[in-house]
């Protein structure tokens, strides 16, 4: 089957891409071929330019050989690399990073059962937090990043602050309770809890 990879008009790692499609061959190699602005689906029917460029999250596909088949704009932009130079490609080999970590083996077990994924992934080189969901197509797998390195920054932060929070409420002799925005009990120290 053939894919289209989309290209944005934004710039990526400090180079300008240019709007198009490029359209991976049966072998998956994308060589540069224009597809157009619309292309065919196997039934001949017009189909969408490229049915991820809405989402904002990054998406891409992997063949079950492992070759990116399909990358969007978003996740050109978020693996720092031009589609077309991926598109055809083996994962591992352009990112070697990624063998033996949780991606592989959380893509592994999509591949082998079917079943979607989500996990969280430290990705080390960036020293970024990526939130992934890995989805089974009967070609290989779909893939959905999402960057949730400022939100696990927070909730981190905001864990610190509670311990911090916690060991200063254990520290005091009166029975003492903390409550949330909403009113509800978020943290109480022993002396509440030993007076019921």
């Amino acid at each position: 089957p053939r894919c289209c990879v989309a290209r944005s008009a934004q710039s990526v790692g400090g180079r300008r891409v240019g709007r198009g499609l490029y359209r991976a061959g049966p072998t998956g190699a994308a060589g540069g071929e224009r597809a157009g602005r619309v292309h065919r689906d196997q039934g001949g029917h017009a189909a969408s330019v490229d049915p991820f460029s809405a989402v904002a999250d990054a998406v891409y596909r992997i063949d079950r050989r492992w070759r990116f088949t399909y990358v969007n704009a978003a996740a050109a932009r978020l693996l720092d690399r031009r589609a077309e130079d991926l598109v055809g490609q083996e994962a591992f080999a352009c990112f070697p990073e990624i063998a033996g970590t949780v991606i592989e083996d959380e893509y592994r077990a999509v591949l082998a059962d079917g079943r979607a994924r989500d996990f969280e992934y430290y990705h080390a080189p960036l020293g970024r937090w990526y939130e992934i969901r890995a989805f089974a197509d009967p070609g290989g797998l779909t893939a959905f990043l999402r960057d949730v390195d400022v939100q696990r920054h927070t909730a981190q932060q905001r864990a610190a602050a509670l311990a911090q929070l916690g060991a200063v409420l254990e520290a005091l002799p009166p029975a003492t309770v903390v409550l949330d925005g909403a009113g509800r009990i978020e943290m109480v120290n022993r002396a509440w809890t030993a007076n019921g």
